[in-house]
């Protein structure tokens, strides 16, 4: 596109085809960021540093797309493996601290501290703690795009297993041929 302003080496300026001195005051204003506009357009150089910057961001994001879709089948595995299991069996809770070059690579954000290596409850799952000193506590789990939270306020990090809870308890009917008479006591007679 060519250009519609112009400019000599003293300095001065205007616009093509018009008496600069015959512009209304109210479009002075915008003939000046026209100029300014046209003064700073992109140069084939700047061009390609742009596209450089962007192809170079759009590697990183399929990269980190590539990594979530991972994560995401890894987490489905996981979760696959914990339904499996016997509900009374308890996951252990194994992390690691993030160093910066993981930090880097794997786009974690810089206020994440450490990363869960096992599997984690659902949002809003209901679940046992056992502590680092011992301790089995009651606690329900959250998710959200910050990260898995325990609503007893625990870190993870003082957690060494966790579990579902146990489906209710359901009584078992059992149908006998003859009653069977029973004590005041409880026992059967």
């Amino acid at each position: 596109m060519s250009r519609l302003t112009w400019k000599k080496k003293n300095g001065e300026w205007g616009l093509k085809g018009y008496d600069i001195k015959k512009v209304p005051r109210e479009l002075y204003g915008y003939m000046c960021k026209l100029k300014d506009y046209e003064e700073n357009e992109l140069t084939e150089e700047k061009k390609q540093a742009i596209d450089d910057a962007y192809s170079e961001q759009a590697k990183e994001i399929a990269e980190l797309k590539k990594r979530i879709v991972e994560l995401e089948k890894e987490n489905n595995d996981l979760r696959t493996i914990i339904k499996k299991q016997n509900k009374s069996e308890w996951i252990p809770v194994k992390y690691h601290y993030i160093e910066d070059d993981e930090r880097k690579r794997e786009g974690y954000p810089e206020d994440w501290v450490y990363y869960i290596d096992s599997a984690l409850p659902d949002d809003e799952q209901e679940i046992l703690i056992t502590t680092k000193g011992g301790y089995v506590e009651y606690d329900t789990c959250y998710v959200d795009d910050d990260g898995y939270y325990l609503d007893g306020g625990r870190d993870w990090r003082d957690i060494i297993a966790w579990m579902p809870l146990p489906e209710p308890y359901k009584e078992k009917h059992v149908m006998h041929e003859e009653p069977i008479a029973m004590s005041q006591s409880g026992s059967s007679l």
